[in-house]
């Protein structure tokens, strides 16, 4: 899973360069070598790192200054600047980066889905704790990455993963443009319970049972071991949302929303009225109204229903409105007439007006909003038209509820913007 282990060679110093006061053998390989690939974190989680394409050539007539690599890129206090590649101006070597020989549908044991093709990097700066350059993936798009040394700098605000170098130090990558999706590519998985070992090192501290299944791009579908699901966004290319959701990371340092699980609710009976509004239902008069003995039997299944499903909600139900359950959506109504609609937490933002939160068996929570009763006269309508007696509109007394406040459900969630990254702050000594 884990994007890129950046390895940086610091070792071998011996040849000295013309122009500058650093001794070093054959720097051009080490530099060569810094590599943006796929490199297993997580312990027991194989990886493949990807590598610019190495060199046998020695640093001959450099027209770049190099300095202060004494101690390794990690402690540089000078910078390698080239207007091209770093690489172009060591050795005239290639700056392309080949995904360890793996095509596209190669994936390591982590999950993790290597790029394929090449990777061109330019305009490539190296100081001390930083290292930027500009990519160009296999499809012609353009990424800037910035590597930021973890020991120097504090944790970026903005979305990052975390890759490590040959000694050992780590190191938080950002990439930003239209290509920045070949440095957070999201992990694959297809749901089999054969997977459990790679998901589970993908995202340590995963619950066990949880199942992962890939959907789309930066996202993915987490199956509970209680028969519940959700959907886990990748940080990279979502905003944060404002539904309730978890924090986690990837073993790569990639962190992800993991929504909550939608409520699940029972299955109910449709009484006879088959109300489309919140609070409609027949009242004396209307059609249908005599209550059949086949409907006392469906309200009466419905009660139980909602009362092993609502165990906490003392309150006598006499009917259940079950119209809108699958939009998280609950109305119920009492023997004096009043009603409560219950709200799915997960999918609407809170009431502002009075209300209580009730927990259902399965663990779900709901917002309880109370509603006073009204009677409204409606046309009555027969193939779509209303109804006359005479030059007479035939209405029909229909009782509903009044709540103070109706819920709004949450957005969906946004997609991030690719250059929506802001670099990390010093660390303070």
């Amino acid at each position: 899973m884990p994007i890129a282990g950046s390895a940086i060679g610091k070792d071998g110093l011996s040849d000295k360069i013309p122009g500058s006061s650093v001794v070093m053998s054959d720097p051009a390989e080490r530099i060569a070598r810094s590599s943006v690939g796929s490199t297993g974190l997580a312990e027991g989680v194989p990886g493949s790192t990807t590598r610019i394409a190495e060199t046998s050539e020695g640093l001959t007539e450099p027209s770049k200054s190099v300095a202060g690599l004494s101690e390794g890129i990690s402690e540089s206090s000078g910078s390698i600047t080239e207007s091209s590649a770093v690489m172009d101006g060591l050795s005239g070597s290639s700056t392309a980066i080949h995904a360890g020989g793996y095509d596209s549908s190669f994936i390591d044991d982590s999950g993790y889905q290597m790029p394929s093709g090449e990777i061109g990097f330019s305009n490539t700066e190296i100081t001390g704790g930083h290292i930027s350059t500009t990519a160009v993936t296999p499809d012609g798009k353009e990424a800037s990455v910035d590597l930021y040394n973890a020991a120097q700098y504090e944790k970026p605000s903005s979305p990052y993963s975390v890759v490590s170098a040959s000694d050992g130090s780590q190191w938080y990558q950002i990439a930003s443009g239209e290509g920045m999706g070949s440095f957070y590519q999201t992990p694959q998985f297809t749901g089999d319970v054969s997977e459990a070992v790679q998901a589970a090192s993908a995202f340590p501290g995963m619950a066990e049972g949880t199942s992962l299944r890939t959907v789309g791009d930066g996202v993915i579908e987490a199956s509970h071991q209680d028969g519940g699901s959700s959907l886990w966004y990748s940080s990279a290319h979502y905003q944060e949302p404002d539904a309730p959701h978890d924090n986690i990371r990837a073993s790569d340092g990639v962190g992800w929303y993991a929504m909550h699980p939608r409520a699940a609710t029972p299955y109910f009976e449709n009484e006879t009225f088959n109300a489309a509004d919140i609070g409609a239902m027949p009242h004396g008069g209307s059609p249908g109204a005599d209550i059949s003995g086949q409907r006392e039997f469906t309200m009466a299944y419905n009660r139980a229903q909602f009362q092993n499903f609502m165990p906490g909600y003392e309150e006598q139900v006499s009917h259940v409105n079950p119209t809108r359950s699958k939009d998280g959506l609950i109305e119920v109504r009492h023997a004096n007439g009043s009603g409560t609609a219950f709200y799915d937490k997960t999918m609407y933002q809170a009431p502002r007006g009075d209300h209580k939160v009730y927990e259902d068996a399965r663990g779900g929570q709901w917002y309880a909003v109370p509603g006073t009763p009204t009677v409204e006269r409606r046309p009555v309508y027969e193939g779509g038209k209303p109804v006359y007696d005479g030059d007479k509109l035939r209405t029909v007394n229909v009782e509903n509820i009044r709540y103070k406040s109706t819920l709004n459900k949450f957005e969906g969630l946004k997609k991030r913007d690719v250059n929506d990254r802001k670099p990390p702050n010093l660390k303070k000594r």
